[in-house]
């Protein structure tokens, strides 16, 4: 039978610690305030659920991935094609999973989440796009 001691000191994912089995409970790096500004930017749209995922906090949309909300920014799904002039921002990156790009999923540091206009209009693209989806 194992034991809490023939497991790693932390457990991991993509290279984020999520627990620390010495400690217990989890290490999620989570941002509270600009998870509320999500949430204050999503409103009370119909089918949206919230959980933690991968680190940090996710907004899902009829139970598919809609935008996660990290310490240090937003992931959010705008779809394949449609990332171009999100690219363009400053401050917006395309999202890299384990070394390769993933097409149609960008990061937002957190001087672009601080504006508005930017974080809405992003928010906004992801809810068109995941709404297409079956």
């Amino acid at each position: 039978m194992a034991t809490w001691s023939s497991y790693p000191e932390s457990v991991a994912i993509w290279g984020q610690p999520l627990i620390d089995l010495n400690k217990g409970g989890s290490s999620m790096a989570r941002n509270k305030s600009l998870e509320d500004l999500v949430r204050s930017d999503l409103g009370s749209t119909p089918g949206l659920t919230e959980k933690a995922m991968f680190g940090g906090w996710a907004f899902l949309l009829d139970s598919k991935l809609l935008l996660g909300v990290r310490d240090t920014g937003i992931l959010v799904r705008l779809g394949p094609g449609n990332d171009e002039w999100a690219l363009k921002l400053e401050g917006i990156t395309q999202t890299i999973m384990r070394g390769k790009p993933m097409s149609g999923w960008v990061r937002a540091n957190l001087d672009t989440c601080d504006n508005t206009k930017t974080r809405r209009k992003l928010i906004q693209k992801s809810l068109e796009f995941v709404q297409t989806l079956d």
